[in-house]
């Protein structure tokens, strides 16, 4: 939490999940100033199996007093290939 006088700018909560074939991470919260609070959702996953590995990012950011609103989903996958000198 960062606070300047009697306002928070800024304020989020994060979770964190492990295990061995991937994790989950979020980070929710706002921005804001003495006019404009930016809300935001921010999801990471990422996931393996076997040589694959998949990664996805989620986020939605939003002031609702403009009526602004950015949605957006990233994902990616990764294959390891394993590569013989000849």
């Amino acid at each position: 939490m960062v606070v300047e006088g009697d306002l928070t700018i800024l304020d989020y909560q994060t979770t964190l999940q492990d295990d061995n074939s991937g994790g989950h991470i979020t980070v929710d919260g706002y921005l804001r100033n003495r006019r404009d609070k930016l809300d935001f959702d921010i999801d990471l996953n990422s996931q393996k199996t076997g040589d694959v590995e998949r990664g996805d990012i989620n986020f939605e950011l939003a002031i609702a007093e403009r009526e602004f609103r950015v949605i957006g989903d990233v994902e990616s996958e990764k294959q390891n290939v394993s590569r013989t000198a000849r």
